[in-house]
This record gives C-alpha cells, structure tokens and sequence, in this order.
C-alpha cells in the first residue's frame, strides 16, 4: 500500500513540529494498528504534572495541571471582536444562551468558513427564494406554454423582471398570477411597484404596493410581513407607512415566526437594540444562531464575535476535562501538536496524546519535524528491524534531545506497527485534505512553558490553537540550544 492509499484510510494523523513554525511542516509519517495490552499497560502510569490548558472559541481550550483526568479548562479570547455586540459585555443571560451553543461551534464555524467559497454564487435578491438566470429565459417559455403551472409561469415572470430582460411583461405575468389568488405573485406585484421597476414609479403606485403587501400579510403570507416591517423600518414611504419602530418590530417578529432568514436577524438587532422593543440580548442570541444556520452573513459574524466576547469574559471561570481534548482528538482527521522543543512537559503530552489516541482509533499516523526527507530510509529499515538503533542514532540526525524526548514517540510507533513512510509536504493540512472525498477534520493543539502556567493571559495565549496548553516553565529544560 503507498503513500496516498494509506493516507487515504480512515485514520488520525499526528503532526509534531515547533509552535514558532508556520505552516506546519513535519515530514516523516508512520501508521499503526494498537495493541491493547502495549497500550493498557502504558496508561495505567501516565501521570503529566505541571499543566494548564484553554479551550479557544471555535475549538480551543486552556488545561490547567494535575492528573491527567483532573484538567479544569476555560475558554480563550477572540481572534477579533466587533463592538456592536455586548457593548457593556456578555450578561450572565446571554452567557447562557452562549453555552447552548458551545457543543456544535467548531462544527459550524467549520462550516461556514466552507460556505464563504461559495458566496459568489448567491442570486442578488433574498426574494422570490428561485431567480432564474438570463440563459433559462427560452426553456422557461417552453414549459410555461407546455406544462402551464403556477410554479413554472412564476418562475418566468421572475426571470422577465429582476434580470431586466422585459418588467413589463414580467409584471404583466404576475397579475395574472395574482389574479388566480397566489400570494407570491402579489407581494411580486408589490415589490415591482414600490421599487419601481421597469416603470417610472408615482404615488399610486406606492398605494397600490402598500395595499397589497397589507392585504398579502393579513392572509399570512410571510414575505409580505417582512416588507412590511422593513417600510415602517425606513420609513421610505412616510405618506402610506410611517416611521414606526414598534410596528416594524410587530411585522418582523411574525416573520421570523416562519424562520424567515433575514426578519430573523432583524428582530435580533431590534431586541439587541431595544428598538420598538423592551431590549432582551438572550432572546436575541437563538435569533441570530437561527439565521446564521440559514445562511445570514451578518448574523454569522454576531455569532462568532459574541462567543469571541464571551469566551474572553469568561476565560477564568469556565472549565471542561482533559478527555474532552482527547475525545475532539479522535474524531479529528489531522491532529497539530505545537511545541517548544526543549520543554519535556510538552513531550510528555505528545506521548500522551499519541498513545491515547492509538487506543482509541484502529489507526494513526505520526509526523516529527525533526527528521528530513533523506533519512526516510534509514526509519524505514529500523522500524523494519533490519537496523539496531546505535545506526538509527548515527545516520538519521535525530535531534540532541531524542532519546529523553521523542524516542517514546518513535519506539511505540515501532511496537506497534513499525511502517515508515514520508511523502513531500505531507504536514501540509491543505495537501493531506486533498487526498480525501470529505474535507480533512483538524484540530491544533498548541503548548507553551510558562512561568506560571496557571494564570491564562487572553492577550498572549488567544487564538493560538483548539487547545492552548500551558506548561510549567520553572521544569529544567530537556536541552539547552543556547549552548
């Protein structure tokens, strides 16, 4: 099996590479299948003293020392933070509402990151929800003459109007619709005449585009409630829809009623606001989540930059276990471990986590920064037992540090499995992802030596990985390079 196939299995891959190093570019790799006595056996003495970790938003945490199954964690800063949210900060209410949120952040943060490839693509109007382009113009006339339905007839005065190929027309097409009694062909109309469209727009037609909005919502229909309070939000026609907070909030709050995306966000701004409202942050919070889900931009940066906020208040009070990072760990495709080279505590982690995952994933892969490409085949035939290891030690280059500090790595990875292998830019995530049908899950876990690894400093420690670990720096280093 070669490189690309073994990558290409179900597995972890562990990438082990200094926290100054940027992109991350390990270059050796090796796969495993665990042996549970091996690992059992191994487990039952770990013991890390000397640590403290946080969790970042979007994925990070700060583990805080002790025994391996007693690590208080606490959420780090924000990466960014907007100042519309919480000007006076996060209240313990929407602190709440927050929370609720947690479980599913790195999975939505994720995703949305992927979604902003795509935002090109979007139609130039929220509404009609389909908007035919220019190049559908002809096979729409077909089906309408064909077939006839509401839905296609529709769908052909939309493509008339909004590309600008004949409004007259298309308006033409949406009273008839209209006539018939559907809805969505009477807000059409409305929005046609109050945005004057294809016409040279007078005082009868903003009436005329009023009165059907009105008369669209009393039948519920829930675009025309949020047109609605959009007029009375702007008050752009004052004449035949007033200025009028308390009614804009009124008509986008039945609107988000049926999850209308953008009167979702909306009547989140309004209680953020306390716009024609009693101010109610919390009741905001599911508001803006609810959009975001749907594709709201705006509502996706509120999201981030409140959990970004919140994190950072409340980065010496919230906490969550060791096993936790583990267990992001093992669903994780690619795993980054940063560290400081010298700093055994971090080591003592690796091994850790490397073993911990191994029980846990029927394969693994592990990358070490520390050995290049031409010494591939010197792992290679001693993990194939056909070198001892005095030859490993002369001809690999190992660092000075190697046998207090990496050699655990590299000796279970041999116990257990023993196969080697290295391919160009393999700690490249980018490169590995590309090799897989799915996008590649990571997660980066980062370890720093501090004086007091206790004391979590947002402005230091933020935003530098999932997991932040935080080391006892008073621990004697493993190798001194200034030497």
């Amino acid at each position: 099996m070669d490189a690309h196939e073994r990558l290409q299995a179900r597995g972890t891959t562990i990438f082990v590479t200094d926290v100054s190093s940027r992109p991350w570019l390990p270059v050796a790799h090796t796969e495993w299948k665990s042996r549970d006595d091996l690992i059992d056996c191994i487990l039952i003495s770990s013991y890390i003293p000397g640590i403290t970790s946080r969790k970042s938003p979007g994925d990070g945490r700060h583990i805080d020392g002790g025994l391996r199954n007693n690590f208080p964690m606490h959420p780090t800063a924000p990466r960014t933070v907007r100042s519309d949210p919480a000007p006076n900060g996060i209240t313990p209410s929407v602190h709440a509402e927050l929370e609720k949120l947690r479980p599913l952040e790195a999975a939505f943060r994720r995703k949305w990151l992927e979604d902003e490839s795509g935002w090109h693509k979007l139609p130039p109007r929220a509404w009609p929800l389909t908007q035919p382009k220019h190049d559908e113009l002809d096979e729409l006339k077909r089906r309408a003459e064909t077939e006839g339905t509401e839905k296609v007839r529709f769908d052909l005065a939309t493509c008339l109007t909004f590309n600008g190929i004949d409004p007259v027309d298309g308006l033409r097409r949406y009273k008839e619709l209209a006539a018939g009694g559907n809805l969505d062909a009477t807000v059409a109309v409305a929005t046609v005449l109050l945005e004057g469209i294809g016409r040279n727009q007078d005082d009868a037609d903003v009436a005329e585009g009023v009165r059907l909005l009105r008369d669209a919502s009393d039948k519920g229909h829930v675009q025309a409630h949020y047109e609605l309070g959009t007029l009375h939000y702007l008050g752009s026609h004052p004449k035949h829809v007033p200025e009028d907070e308390a009614r804009a909030f009124h008509y986008f709050e039945r609107a988000a009623a049926q999850q209308h995306t953008s009167a979702l966000f909306m009547l989140a701004e309004f209680l953020i606001e306390g716009n024609g409202c009693t101010a109610d942050e919390a009741r905001a919070v599911p508001l803006l989540h609810a959009a975001a889900e749907r594709g709201h931009r705006m509502a996706r940066q509120y999201i981030r930059d409140y959990l970004d906020l919140d994190a950072r208040q409340n980065a010496a009070t919230a906490s969550a276990s060791f096993d936790e990072m583990l267990a992001e760990a093992a669903e994780s495709d690619v795993v980054l471990l940063g560290e400081c080279h010298d700093d055994p505590i971090a080591h003592s982690i690796e091994a850790f986590v490397l073993i911990s995952l191994a029980a846990r994933r029927d394969k693994c892969g592990l990358s070490l920064e520390m050995f290049e490409r031409d010494v591939q085949p010197v792992l290679d035939e001693y993990l194939a037992g056909l070198v001892r290891e005095a030859d490993l030690l002369q001809d690999a280059r190992p660092w000075a540090n190697y046998r207090d500090d990496y050699r655990v790595l590299i000796e279970f990875a041999k116990e257990v499995c023993g196969s080697f292998h290295c391919e160009k830019r393999l700690g490249i995530v980018e490169w590995v992802e590309a090799l897989r049908a799915t996008p590649t899950k990571q997660l980066v876990i980062t370890m720093y030596p501090e004086k007091d690894c206790h004391q979590f400093v947002p402005s230091r420690h933020a935003g530098r990985g999932d997991f932040v670990v935080l080391t006892d720096g008073g621990v004697k280093r493993s190798h001194d390079y200034m030497a």
